[in-house]
């Protein structure tokens, strides 16, 4: 395995950039000495030259403090004052026409975020709630000693925490990072036969082989990014969505292309397979939604309902309901049968990045320009759990395991994290990556994971027993 800028020309192969201090240039004829000047008290409003050498020593003193002032408050400014740095810049902000769903976000007043601090960072559970109650934290209990009335009571020494736990349970093991493509990698599938994955990006669409971990396939036909790759249960077909605005199948074995269905108006940011392999649905640019029947490539349907461009689309099992995200900060469902949304999931006014059905379709996952992991009941609506499981970055990369216990998240920040659904607690930690993880896959026998960032590699861990 060899693995949401303005101008559609201009990408970041490392993602970060930085404004130095610009020093002045010197004009040499500044260091030719002038001639100091002095207020002379018997004129009243006018200033005479006086000659350097006439001031005396007192006055070459006092030259000579002021400088040594002067280049003491410069050392001070260089320390304290801070240096002027960019916003981390994100290799996914490339536009069309229209406003691209996974650009660098801004906050509600339309100013664009500061850089998160990238100090030490654990992911931080905010609200769990299995038992669909208020998300409440009672407070820890007092290690405290009952005191006599008129006393304060003593306080117990925190037991010491041990650093360096043994493992005993399973573990992640990194096993191949694989380069291959020539820009940042945003999307990722594992085919559910287990063989191979399929990976996307600014360049190609690229398939490889999960035992070898070696490629064995590229389409070339997009003419641009490609943003969102699914497969078919029986793993021989692929859809593609594109910059390009189209919408593509084709053949796993052979990489022929069967067809190309051009209806958006703007960039494809999102596909999605039905369970039944008969039908598709992509999100873009363009804040519409459309469905596809996959044989035919025929055109069926158009949802509209958004406001801005769609970051992500899923069809449930029995592709009765659709759900659907947008930057415009909202997260719906659709009725399939009247094309028509029937449910809204309060997202606390977040940017929904990107978003994930369980295995049985009763957990809706999803992620947010913040960083934030969210878990809703699909029925209820409640929120069942709310995690900062990034840093305060675009967070793109989500999927569940087969079995519905963890979700795997990806964000900017550069970590892969996968998290226990129930509790939202972190449970394994994969990693951190420099310029960012966008797309995040996991084999149905849950024992490969494979993601992409914007280092261009394809990176294929596998589980392995613990020690």
């Amino acid at each position: 395995m060899s693995t949401k800028s303005e101008n559609p020309d201009e990408q970041s192969v490392d993602g970060n950039s930085s404004v130095e201090p610009r020093i002045p240039q010197m004009d040499e004829s500044s260091l030719i000495e002038e001639p100091a000047f002095r207020i002379d008290p018997d004129a009243v409003g006018e200033s005479r030259p006086v000659d350097y050498i006439d001031l005396g020593k007192k006055g070459a003193i006092g030259v000579g403090l002021l400088a040594a002032l002067g280049l003491t408050l410069w050392g001070v400014s260089r320390f304290v004052m801070p240096t002027v740095e960019s916003s981390t810049h994100d290799p996914l902000s490339r536009r069309n026409t229209v406003a691209n769903p996974l650009d660098q976000p801004t906050n509600v007043a339309g100013t664009s975020r500061p850089p998160a601090d990238k100090s030490e960072f654990k992911p931080v559970v905010i609200t769990s709630n299995d038992n669909d109650s208020p998300g409440v934290t009672d407070p820890p209990p007092s290690t405290a000693d009952p005191a006599p009335n008129g006393t304060e009571p003593t306080e117990k020494p925190a037991p010491p925490i041990d650093e360096t736990p043994e493992k005993t349970g399973p573990e992640w093991a990194l096993i191949n990072e694989a380069v291959g493509h020539q820009g940042a990698v945003v999307t990722a599938v594992i085919t559910p036969d287990g063989r191979f994955a399929v990976t996307g990006g600014f360049d190609k669409l690229r398939v490889w082989n999960l035992t070898s971990d070696r490629e064995v396939l590229v389409f070339k036909e997009h003419g641009d990014l490609v943003w969102s790759v699914d497969v078919t249960s029986d793993s021989r077909l692929a859809v593609s969505g594109s910059s390009d605005n189209t919408v593509r199948v084709w053949e796993l074995e052979s990489g022929r292309q069967i067809h190309s269905m051009n209806r958006h108006s703007g960039g494809v940011t999102s596909v999605d397979i039905s369970h039944d392999d008969l039908y598709i649905v992509s999100g873009g640019n363009d804040a519409t939604i459309r469905v596809w029947d996959i044989k035919t490539g025929k055109h069926l349907s158009v949802l509209q309902g958004h406001t801005e461009p769609v970051t992500s689309v899923k069809f449930n099992k029995d592709r009765t309901k659709l759900f659907s995200s947008s930057i415009d900060r909202s997260m719906v469902r659709w009725d399939s049968q009247t094309g028509r949304i029937d449910k809204r999931y309060v997202t606390g006014n977040e940017e929904i990045y990107a978003i994930a059905l369980s295995p049985d379709d009763s957990l809706l996952a999803a992620t947010t320009g913040r960083g934030q992991l969210l878990i809703w009941s699909t029925e209820s609506g409640t929120l069942k759990a709310k995690v900062l499981a990034h840093e305060e970055s675009p967070t793109r990369a989500i999927t569940f395991s087969h079995d519905g216990q963890y979700v795997v998240t990806g964000g900017q920040d550069g970590g892969l994290r996968m998290f226990d659904v129930q509790s939202g607690e972190l449970k394994f930690d994969l990693g951190k990556y420099n310029n960012g993880i966008y797309s995040a896959a996991i084999s149905p026998d849950g024992f490969h994971v494979v993601a992409g960032g914007g280092d261009k590699k394809v990176r294929h861990w596998k589980l392995v027993s613990g020690r």
